[in-house]
């Protein structure tokens, strides 16, 4: 998190329990680096308009919680990154 530009998170919908991405969350904001959370694929399109605010050449951090905490993050993460993926390429 500290070397890059920009930070996504990807979350489930609704509660979750994940102490490794809630420090990951608090050390951005103290980093003050930019930061996008993304629940589900609802907030794509969101997700979209932010990264287009980023200038070219921006290193992207993504995270979420571990497939431990959440079974379905793999497919979840999958899905959000097809998304963005043809939108903005």
């Amino acid at each position: 998190m500290r070397d890059c530009d920009a930070i996504l998170t990807i979350l489930p919908e609704g509660a979750y329990v994940s102490p490794g991405t809630d420090i990951g969350l608090q050390e951005g904001e103290v980093l003050g680096k930019p930061m996008c959370t993304v629940i589900g694929m609802n907030d794509v399109p969101a997700a979209i308009s932010w990264i287009r605010t980023l200038p070219e050449e921006t290193e992207l951090c993504i995270g979420g919680p571990r497939a431990s905490e959440w079974p379905e993050a793999y497919e979840v993460a999958r899905c959000v990154l097809e998304s963005l993926s043809k939108e903005l390429c």
